[in-house]
């Protein structure tokens, strides 16, 4: 649901197809007055995409983008691309192309080529909590003029002079009942803001352990929203700084195996082009902090099989602990350090003394975990291995 809200196009749905004469701005900061409903769509982007068709347009889509997924009905639709001629979309007629910012920004001759053919070109990708809030708004009021077929002119917005405690917006929708001498509200619409965020690191606080993961993530969360505040930047500050010292270390460990600076910068840009990474790089999570440790214990190995010292091994141990304290699947990065001894013929490392500091340290760090699962009947334990 969070990326459907995130990419979703919202206002301009809720008055295109309905309130004829309404005026709204896009995200290129155009104005449009709408003085009929549009028939003939075409969707350059999934999101909206999958929104037309959850709000029963169908019929009316008449093209979708080449990186279509869902719904499958959208797969049965013609493909059109941003790459494309222009006169491609003009001979399918569309009276409608839904975009959104960063094509309207890189291809603006194409977009250009479309206004001038009279086609409406619509760039659409709300973001922040004032924006979305538009989106709940407005695609309620589509809800009640295209689900229920209520005429728009007899519903209105109203909005609360008064704010309930954990609000950041509020406004009612408003039909006119003839029957109780106007106006009557029929639904609610209210944004939480960051009351949510901010009662949850309020009363959450921080414990040796959680149930279904060790603390580290829960830690680091609680430092920085306590710095920072419990908002989106104080939430998101951490994961932000992780994936800028990951690129690092990942383009560190290329240049060393290659001594290539070119290859080593390719790494980062194909570490930054997975879905996977930008996600664990934006919202904070085990795997977050485990990634970044990861580099750094490859770096320590290596170093600790050309050169066996105790802090070579107190290093790995601290390593190796706060990784057990990001994630439990950290215990799976001891199969690989100790084959990789075992390929370089590194047996004496098994037996040297100062391997003992090294598990002290790591069994140190990761107790909190050992002592939350003791005072709960190691249900943290009972839960992984399920």
């Amino acid at each position: 649901m969070y990326r459907r809200i995130i990419l979703i196009f919202s206002i301009f749905l809720s008055i295109a197809c309905i309130a004829y004469g309404a005026s709204f701005t896009d995200e290129s900061g155009k104005q449009f007055n709408v003085q009929k409903p549009y028939c003939r769509m075409i969707s350059l982007y999934g999101a909206h995409t999958e929104n037309l068709f959850a709000l029963g347009l169908d019929k009316e889509i008449i093209g979708v983008s080449s990186n279509e997924a869902y719904p499958p009905k959208a797969l049965t639709k013609p493909v059109f691309s941003y790459h494309d001629d222009a006169e491609k979309f003009m001979a399918a007629k569309p009276d409608l192309v839904l975009i959104r910012p960063m094509i309207a920004a890189s291809h603006a001759q194409f977009v250009e080529k479309l206004e001038k053919a009279g086609i409406t070109v619509v760039s659409l990708q709300p973001v922040g909590i004032a924006d979305m809030y538009e989106y709940w708004k407005n695609t309620r009021m589509l809800w009640f003029t295209t689900v229920l077929h209520i005429d728009p002119k007899k519903l209105r917005y109203k909005k609360h002079e008064k704010l309930a405690h954990y609000a950041s917006n509020a406004d009612d929708i408003e039909y006119n009942f003839a029957c109780l001498d106007g106006f009557k509200e029929v639904e609610g619409i209210h944004a939480r803001g960051d009351w949510d965020l901010s009662r949850h690191g309020k009363y959450s606080g921080i414990d040796l352990s959680y149930f279904d993961h060790p603390p580290l993530v829960g830690w680091v969360q609680y430092l920085f929203t306590s710095l920072l505040g419990t908002n989106s930047f104080g939430a998101r500050v951490a994961a932000i700084l992780i994936g800028f010292f990951s690129s690092l270390f990942v383009y560190k460990l290329i240049y060393e195996i290659n001594n290539n600076s070119k290859e080593a910068f390719i790494a980062v840009l194909a570490l930054h082009a997975s879905f996977l990474f930008n996600a664990l790089f934006l919202m904070l999570m085990p795997d977050t902090l485990l990634f970044l440790l990861v580099l750094p214990i490859i770096f320590t190995v290596i170093k600790l099989e050309k050169k066996d010292t105790l802090g070579m091994w107190i290093l790995l141990g601290t390593l190796l602990g706060l990784a057990g304290l990001s994630k439990y699947t950290a215990v799976l990065f001891i199969p690989p350090i100790i084959l990789y001894f075992i390929i370089k013929k590194r047996y004496e490392l098994f037996y040297s003394p100062k391997i003992l500091p090294a598990l002290f340290v790591a069994l140190l760090i990761i107790s909190p975990v050992i002592f939350w699962n003791i005072q709960n009947e190691w249900i943290s334990f009972g839960y992984q291995s399920e």
